[in-house]
């Protein structure tokens, strides 16, 4: 599974929360991959996407309580919180992974 978590921050703060998250990616990483960091493409330059993942939803539960606990992730939440409006978490599953797949359902 997949957690697509959605933010809208302030243009204005854009490029500051994308440095400090590409400067703390590999402290996430230590925890679970990370499939990408996105930007909107069209009329929401202020929207960014972050696309993590699990195996199962008890593992994120576990993962994030061990990442409240870490110092430098804790330091990166505090300079980020600020700048964040909105935030939306979507848990995602994927139902169609590859094309073989489709081909075998037709």
């Amino acid at each position: 599974m997949c957690e697509l978590r959605t933010y809208d921050i302030a243009v204005s703060d854009a490029e500051r929360l994308l440095n400090l998250k590409r400067a703390t990616l590999l402290v996430r990483e230590a925890y679970s991959p990370n499939f990408g960091v996105f930007v909107s493409a069209t009329a929401r330059a202020h929207r960014m996407m972050h696309l993590l993942g699990y195996r199962w939803v008890d593992e994120r539960d576990s993962l994030r309580a061990q990442l409240k606990a870490d110092s430098a992730w804790q330091s990166y939440i505090s300079e980020i919180l600020p700048m964040i409006k909105t935030m939306q978490p979507s848990l995602i599953t994927p139902v169609i992974r590859t094309h073989s797949d489709m081909d075998s359902a037709t």
